[in-house]
């Protein structure tokens, strides 16, 4: 691909209320793009990938940026809020720490203080370490469309959202008491590179043995992205490493991964298998 230096031209909207945005979405409908942090559309628009002849900046745009909290409704997370934010935050850490940790190890600390969270996750990067984060954790994401907002699992998020929806926060449950979480990623430089493939776990024990269990793939394809099937393979057993090794051989199966300039996807799957049963043994404490 020809790689350009200079971005194309294109007019810039800055607008300072979800109304406005609204506003700006029924004047150019397709002819815009959203540009959150801008660490992957400017990227994007210099290669000449998606360009669009508007881009609406939503730094602006009030209360996007906000996170919120209650006692036992869980965190919401606006779409506009920093990953550097979301990893530092006291209350984000005490009630989900599963996405402090995935959004302070993402990336360089350049990149998280001008990152977004929403902007993360509507990229489609199916490299996005948040996402299987979010998948394990069941977070809901709040769309705004152009017939009004709906919410929608993240984990069917890509499925759900079209051209011109603005992703306005994502909300994560408070979980309940002595859930176990776990996360492991593999990427070539672990602290700069996108995980080249990652595994968020959620797990709820009675003893021994697993209640419920949801995990969250990164590096694969829709719709693997939460491998069902091998969630089934732990639910209602005693949790032994034969157990936690099928589920991993099983997440790796069921994982659509494809090639790229440095790895296979058949040793990506190898990869894959490891990786999930790292996650699974943090969560299980194993």
């Amino acid at each position: 691909m020809t790689y350009y230096r200079r971005l194309p031209p294109f007019d810039y909207l800055a607008p300072k209320s979800i109304g406005e945005v609204s506003f700006l979405l029924e004047q150019h409908k397709d002819d815009a793009r959203f540009l959150a942090g801008g660490t992957l559309v400017l990227h994007q628009m210099k290669e000449r990938v998606n360009v669009r002849s508007c881009v609406i900046g939503l730094k602006g745009v009030a209360g996007l940026d906000i996170i919120t909290f209650g006692k036992s409704t869980g965190v919401t997370i606006g779409s506009m809020a920093r990953l550097q934010d979301v990893a530092d935050s006291e209350e984000v850490k005490k009630k989900c720490p599963l996405l402090a940790t995935v959004c302070g190890m993402l990336g360089t600390p350049q990149i998280r203080n001008r990152g977004t969270l929403g902007g993360n996750v509507a990229m489609r990067f199916s490299t996005s370490e948040t996402l299987p984060a979010l998948i394990a954790l069941r977070a809901q994401a709040k769309l705004m469309a152009e017939g009004g907002e709906r919410t929608v699992l993240v984990e069917d998020l890509y499925k759900e959202m079209k051209g011109g929806n603005l992703l306005m926060d994502v909300h994560i449950s408070a979980l309940p008491p002595g859930a176990g979480v776990g996360f492991e990623k593999f990427a070539v430089r672990e602290r700069f590179d996108y995980a080249t493939v990652a595994a968020a776990v959620v797990v709820q024990m009675d003893g021994k043995t697993c209640r419920d269990i949801t995990i969250g793939l990164g590096g694969v394809t829709l719709p693997s992205m939460r491998p069902k099937a091998a969630e089934d393979i732990m639910k209602g057993m005693m949790v032994t490493r034969e157990v936690i090794q099928k589920v991993a051989e099983t997440a790796a199966e069921v994982g659509h991964t494809t090639p790229d300039v440095m790895f296979s996807a058949e040793y990506k799957k190898k990869v894959l298998r490891v990786v999930v049963e790292r996650a699974v043994k943090k969560a299980t404490a194993t």
